[in-house]
């Protein structure tokens, strides 16, 4: 899994982001920079809807080195702003359901268990005190 997107900023853009004040944050469009590398990827999904391929996006209070992790939706530019990117945000993922070392909602963090791994999980154990292969039990003659 990649390093989490973290931008630093400054603590007025923080409070304003943390209050829902703002829900966009604007950035030099600078490929260079991994981060804005890593945002400009997308695909289409349907006929006419981009979706990024990265989902989270985190902002750092240079004040408190508070953390912030948004949803990111996409990326827009205008005219008027010629060389920037207008970073577009979602919602905000709650402190408490953020993994601290991913930046990622825990449901993201690790794959979730389906009924299907739990199942198979259950049954190894006994499989193997039988001396048996997982596939040799689950296929009956």
């Amino acid at each position: 899994m990649d390093e989490p997107i973290i931008f630093k900023c400054e603590d007025a853009l923080w409070q304003m982001l943390a209050d829902g004040r703002r829900n966009w944050d604007m950035r030099l469009w600078d490929l260079s920079d991994e981060r804005i590398w890593r945002l400009a990827w997308g695909h289409l999904k349907g006929q006419d809807r981009w979706e990024p391929d990265e989902k989270w996006v985190s902002f750092r209070s240079k004040a408190t080195d508070e953390i912030l992790t948004f949803r990111y939706e996409g990326v827009e530019f205008t005219g008027w702003a010629e060389g920037w990117a207008f970073f577009l945000l979602g919602d905000q993922v709650p402190p408490e359901n953020l993994d601290p070392e991913t930046l990622r909602p825990f449901e993201e963090a690790a794959p979730a268990e389906t009924a299907e791994t739990a199942e198979t999980a259950e049954k190894a154990p006994a499989e193997a005190e039988a001396g048996k292969a997982p596939a040799e039990t689950e296929a009956a003659p």
